[in-house]
């Protein structure tokens, strides 16, 4: 078989409930039977691997790898590791892939846009005092659409919609595009596209092409609590030559109770929060100060980070900005006392909270 043109990777942890669900939007995709799934059971005590097995019995394009339990970053970087595709996608098993947008648009109808620019992400919020019924159409051109963009510009990303559901605090969401666009890295380009990966929350809903990611050593930090995922899409489009965006194609994200992204207990998520916003700055920071295109970019994200500081607990504080970044009037950030004590702080930030957990 030559090289697929794409790998989809689903880490999954106890998903017996929603694999087959995950699997069967997959498959259904246009050309999928040409193209490679790779689950990574991460370590499942139910019935998870039994499900994907007799999937595996009749599509010979499933690969199931099975890992000791080690968190959702090391399933995905094992699953780029194996995988053979020149375009790596990323599915979490309590999802689905290919809706029709026309088919939920309209409970959008009456409501404005409340947070758009001009690259055209646009994100609506509509709540319900009860989840009405909705009639689901699905797109089996999710991929395929997705393909075509990229290959047509060689990009490096290519970045889908996403329509979330949350079916106990009955609400639907979405984040997608208006129309087709094309970035290289003129500055502005680069600080849309860091934008659409901050606000998109994920790294599902999108290709990235293998060797990118293998050129520039890009992989899923295994020790952050949370955000992961948010780190991961805002360096891939850091180092981008080229990212395209893909109206129409959206991503079905479920938000259930009691998953990683939807801690329940307060205390637990004050800790992680604040574990994920500093270990996500101390990694995005330095990458923007790599390259003095972006000097001005690093100072956006650096007042960025010293406004996200209020929403860190107090035993983090040491290695979060202080208020003298938001007060600061220069456009760009020199080489004042407050940028040399930052980078120490990330230093320490990285040493302390990026090291292997034992």
């Amino acid at each position: 078989m030559s090289r697929p043109d794409l790998s989809v990777i689903i880490p999954v942890y106890n998903g017996a409930k929603t694999i087959g669900a995950c699997l069967d939007s997959v498959l259904s995709q246009s050309g999928m039977c040409y193209n490679e799934i790779i689950v990574v059971n991460d370590g499942s005590t139910d019935d998870t691997g039994k499900i994907v097995r007799k999937y595996q019995a009749n599509n010979t394009n499933i690969v199931l790898l099975t890992q000791k339990n080690a968190g959702v970053s090391t399933a995905r970087n094992n699953g780029v590791d194996i995988s053979c595709g020149k375009y790596i996608s990323f599915v979490d098993a309590d999802d689905t892939v290919g809706l029709s947008w026309d088919s939920v648009k309209h409970h959008f109808d009456s409501f404005d846009t409340y947070f758009t620019n001009r690259s055209g992400l646009k994100i609506n919020h509509r709540a319900f005092a009860t989840m009405p019924e909705f009639n689901l159409t699905p797109d089996y051109h999710y991929f395929a659409r997705m393909l075509t963009m990229a290959q047509k510009y060689n990009a490096d990303v290519a970045l889908g919609g996403k329509i979330t559901f949350n079916y106990e605090k009955n609400y639907i969401r979405r984040h997608m595009y208006d129309k087709p666009a094309v970035y290289d890295s003129f500055v502005d380009n680069k600080r849309a596209v860091l934008l659409h990966a901050d606000v998109r929350e994920t790294a599902n809903a999108a290709l990235y092409r293998r060797e990118f990611l293998d050129g520039n050593n890009l992989r899923f930090e295994t020790t952050m609590p949370l955000d992961e995922d948010m780190l991961f899409t805002m360096l891939a489009v850091l180092h981008a030559d080229i990212v395209v965006t893909v109206p129409e194609s959206a991503y079905v994200y479920n938000r259930c109770a009691g998953t990683a992204s939807n801690i329940i207990d307060v205390a637990e998520s004050e800790q992680k929060y604040s574990r994920a916003i500093i270990q996500r700055f101390s990694k995005l920071l330095p990458a923007l100060a790599a390259d003095p295109r972006w000097s001005a970019l690093y100072t956006e994200w650096l007042r960025a980070y010293a406004n996200q500081s209020m929403y860190v607990a107090p035993e983090y504080r040491e290695f979060v900005p202080n208020e003298g970044c938001l007060k600061c009037k220069h456009e760009r950030c020199g080489d004042c006392i407050m940028r040399l004590i930052l980078d120490d702080k990330n230093m320490a930030a990285q040493q302390k909270l990026f090291q292997k957990q034992k």
